[in-house]
């Protein structure tokens, strides 16, 4: 079987992920997504009553300052938090000596984490509009592979040379 040049990519990104994970290790991994995924969340979400605290405690009188500091204050707690939460659990996984464990669950994360990566760049050729992304996926392994798990969206957007008048 005959690789096209994009699946030579794909791997490439699949082996860096899964290289990445693997010597980081599962919980580093896991604890680096969440603290940046909660520490957001936590922001969107409770930045407004923050900004209210900074308000009445420091900036009365500003308009904006106060939602920045909260959001950048709130993330900052939360993601710390979560770091810290990554050191202990870090620390005793060092000490009942699993570090074989997390580095090989850290591989198969890297893994989901590549194949993830793949489908999503799979997505966004697919509906694109500058190119056709048949001649770029028509002998592509991945592309047959994955096109279950990406499947077949394709937006109401008019070809490019017709919107430029070409």
């Amino acid at each position: 079987m005959k690789l096209a040049i994009i699946d030579i990519v794909f791997i490439v990104l699949i082996l860096i992920m899964v290289f990445r994970c693997a010597l980081r290790g599962f919980v580093k991994e896991i604890m680096s997504m969440a603290s940046l995924v909660l520490g957001f969340l936590t922001a969107v979400l409770f930045y407004k009553p923050g900004a209210a605290f900074v308000r009445t405690k420091i900036l009365a009188d500003m308009q904006v300052l106060p939602e920045l500091i909260a959001f950048a204050a709130l993330f900052a707690i939360v993601f710390f938090a979560i770091k810290l939460l990554e050191r202990i659990i870090y620390d005793i996984i060092s000490r009942i000596n699993l570090g074989g464990l997390d580095q090989a669950l850290g591989f198969v994360l890297g893994l989901l984490e590549g194949l993830l990566l793949v489908c999503v760049i799979l997505f966004i050729i697919n509906i694109q509009p500058l190119f056709n992304p048949e001649s770029l996926l028509v002998n592509s392994f991945f592309a047959k592979l994955l096109s279950s798990l990406v499947g077949e969206l394709r937006l109401p957007v008019p070809d490019l040379p017709e919107v430029l008048g070409v």
